[in-house]
């Protein structure tokens, strides 16, 4: 089974809103499921595709920033152990 999703992007320089058109083959009963999915929601399919694809892109995010900032913190164990037993003196203290 074919699923056409529309979906809109916002170009940075124009702000415009623009349409684009992306046809994914799904295996009928994920078909069906997501469709039964969309509607105990109450949402439309194309929403409920734009929803998951939304929340991909976060998670990819996430694991990037994640991953950038434990590559900057490698070796720095000590150190931040150091900060850590401070806070935690600060807070005693405080």
């Amino acid at each position: 089974m074919y699923l056409v999703w529309f979906g809109t992007c916002e170009t940075a320089d124009t702000m415009a809103i623009v349409m684009r058109a992306l046809t994914i083959r799904l295996p009928d009963e994920t078909c069906e499921r997501l469709m039964r999915l969309a509607e105990r929601r109450g949402i439309g399919v194309n929403r409920m595709i734009g929803e998951l694809v939304t929340l991909t892109i976060a998670e990819l995010d996430a694991e990037s920033r994640f991953t950038s900032r434990a590559q900057r913190g490698q070796g720095k164990l000590r150190r931040g152990l150091q900060l850590l037993q401070k806070s935690k003196r600060s807070a005693a203290e405080g």
